[in-house]
């Protein structure tokens, strides 16, 4: 999921610095299928907003990872349930 929102974030900075579809494709080394996708996304999205739901996920990661406590799990899954809903 992170992976996604830093490759949304990636494209959104070439798109803003307005580079076409082709010369993201370079410089990401994806297919047009997949720029054009994560551009559909950026509609909804803005970099502020990418750069936001990057640093929550960060912050449940770390509570994941440290406390191994089933609770950040569950915030995880709330995380992903709430961002598909479009309320994240």
């Amino acid at each position: 999921l992170a992976g996604q929102l830093r490759y949304l974030y990636w494209v959104a900075y070439l798109n803003k610095q307005s580079n076409s579809i082709y010369d993201i494709m370079n410089v990401t080394n994806s297919k047009e299928f997949r720029v054009k996708s994560a551009l559909k996304t950026l509609n909804n999205l803005n970099m502020n907003e990418i750069m936001r739901l990057l640093n929550r996920l960060h912050e449940i990661d770390i509570k994941v990872k440290t406390n191994n406590d089933i609770s950040e799990i569950n915030r995880l899954e709330y995380f992903i349930l709430n961002l598909l809903n479009g309320n994240e």
